[in-house]
């Protein structure tokens, strides 16, 4: 229901086994004076190493998800935070930092965007 009512920014996400990025890969983008709702993460292991993902706001303070290293091969849910969502930083992006590369998985994440606080016109 929120998604349909605010910015609907779900999407899905292939990491291949020879992808690695520890500095972190942009999920999903926020604009300046809104702020991201994470509601569901899941996810399904093709291929399982001894590699985890974590899902986490831009500045690394609100963690919304992780796949333990060497996860189960089929479907998983990582985190479900429900229809009013797990709220990040305002104007911070969903990005996903990865131990090493290993791991083939198809992610697909539910979230919406919401304005958090007046725009000035020159944002507008």
């Amino acid at each position: 229901m929120l998604r349909n009512f605010y910015r609907d920014k779900t999407t899905n996400k292939s990491w291949a086994t020879t992808d690695t990025n520890s500095a972190g890969l942009g999920a999903i983008s926020c604009l300046p004076g809104f702020q991201i709702y994470v509601q569901k993460i899941t996810a399904v292991i093709e291929t399982s190493a001894a590699q985890s993902m974590e899902f986490k706001s831009e500045d690394g303070n609100v963690k919304v998800g992780i796949i333990n290293a060497s996860p189960t091969t089929g479907f998983l849910t990582v985190a479900d935070w429900g229809e009013e969502g797990k709220p990040l930083p305002i104007g911070d992006d969903l990005i996903i930092t990865v131990s090493a590369a290993g791991n083939g998985v198809e992610i697909h994440i539910e979230a919406f965007m919401r304005q958090a606080q007046p725009l000035k016109p020159s944002e507008l």
